[in-house]
């Protein structure tokens, strides 16, 4: 054999085996007793330029790139909707239930799509903009449930439009991390209000004895101040 020929025979091996991998797509990740899950080697992600793709128009294109390899993609400034999507897969002998967490809270819009087996997609939306639908859980994050079945698979879509930088960084969180993440944040914000409202006495007291109007104006600050954080807590929409 030549050494051209083989040199041949070499690529057209290897363009044989990356056309089966990428046709093959990404593989489902498995859920088992981890608390937390990244999506490195699982996810893959389309674009659309015209917005107008309907997630089953989606779902039967064949020119989604992936399976992206990292933690958080960044994409830069984009105008185009982007499209993600993974699937998850109980092998468990119980039911369990999973939050996908989408961790880019300035994200303009973001709407989520699970689809089960019988190839029912249950939509959800929530974003920088957009009021939050029923199922999304309050976060500072955007928080998706997700419940399996013993053996099924769920195909998840997520379609995402933003005017800021492009980030991806999406963690799959059991019931557990969702719990141990809240007490987290409410010990944190516990701790801030705390000391806001420490801040607010001083001012007030030393505004009363030295008759200055710039500790009152200070406290008057730390109390708004206080207020705004507390509704970006409470309504994560108003996080942008």
């Amino acid at each position: 054999m030549t050494a051209r020929r083989f040199i041949c025979l070499q690529l057209f091996f290897i363009i044989l085996f990356f056309n089966s991998t990428h046709a093959a797509g990404a593989s489902s990740l498995i859920i088992k007793n981890k608390s937390s899950y990244d999506l490195s080697g699982h996810l893959e992600m389309l674009i659309d330029p015209t917005h107008q793709l309907s997630v089953e128009q989606a779902a039967q294109r064949g020119d989604w790139s992936g399976p992206l390899q990292g933690k958080a993609l960044n994409l830069g400034l984009t105008k185009d909707s982007l499209w993600l999507r993974f699937s998850l897969e109980n092998k468990d002998d119980r039911p369990r239930k999973f939050f996908v967490s989408f961790e880019y809270p300035v994200v303009n819009t973001i709407t989520f799509y699970a689809k089960n087996e019988r190839g029912d997609f249950q939509e959800d939306q929530t974003g920088s903009i957009v009021a939050a639908s029923e199922r999304v859980v309050p976060d500072r994050h955007f928080l998706f449930p997700v419940s399996l079945n013993p053996g099924e698979t769920v195909a998840v879509y997520l379609r995402l439009r933003s005017s800021s930088g492009m980030t991806i960084p999406i963690r799959i969180l059991s019931e557990q991390a969702v719990t141990k993440k809240a007490i987290g944040d409410y010990t944190i914000y516990g701790a801030l209000f705390g000391f806001l409202a420490l801040i607010l006495v001083y001012f007030i007291t030393a505004g009363s004895l030295i008759r200055k109007g710039i500790s009152l104006w200070l406290a008057l600050y730390s109390t708004f101040f206080g207020l705004h954080t507390a509704a970006g807590r409470l309504h994560p929409s108003l996080h942008a």
